[in-house]
């Protein structure tokens, strides 16, 4: 495999609210994000929605979606 130069910050994550409904959990909020991967800059905030199950080998993800956020003009 081909190596890349990658590089990035920890994510920032906001406005964290976690739903538990007996062994699922629905998790929302924002994260932020930045990433240098050859040469280019990729940045941005993004709102999420996950879904988990706890299982007896413990938490899984079910279902997660982000969408990004415009800047404010």
């Amino acid at each position: 495999f081909p190596s890349h130069d990658s590089s990035h910050k920890p994510i920032r994550l906001e406005e964290l609210r976690v739903r538990a409904l007996g062994n699922v959990a629905l998790v929302t909020g924002k994260f932020s994000l930045q990433v240098e991967a050859r040469g280019k800059v990729i940045e941005g905030t993004n709102r999420f929605c996950m879904t988990m199950i706890e299982r007896p080998e413990g938490w899984k993800i079910v279902q997660f979606q982000a969408t990004a956020l415009t800047a404010k003009p």
